[in-house]
């Protein structure tokens, strides 16, 4: 019984925060976009870059499938709907500014 009524708060409270957190988040990025200058932008962008995001074949198609995978195994910060587009672009610039920086360190 217990565990029906936590499943069900927890149903309730995701369907609740999630718009919030769509709107929070590009309200956000949207501030960042036009607050900050890109040299700042870059830093929070290189931040949030980890080794996982730019694997270590850096190759178009790695690097295409952080921006095409499902919902639920996506980095939020790649996910356009929590991302400000303009926001989102630079970061995919970004991904791929690194992965180039890393192919041309191997050679």
């Amino acid at each position: 019984m217990l565990k029906r009524q936590l499943v069900s708060f927890d149903k309730t409270f995701d369907s609740a925060i999630q718009p919030y957190s769509r709107i929070s988040s590009l309200s956000l990025t949207a501030t960042l976009y036009t607050k900050c200058p890109r040299e700042l932008r870059d830093l929070v962008y290189y931040y949030l870059l980890t080794e996982h995001t730019t694997t270590d074949d850096p190759t178009v198609l790695q690097i295409q499938r952080y921006y095409e995978a499902p919902i639920d195994s996506k980095p939020i910060f790649l996910d356009s709907g929590y991302v400000h587009g303009e926001v989102l672009s630079e970061i995919r610039y970004t991904v791929e500014k690194k992965a180039a920086q890393k192919l041309h360190s191997r050679s």
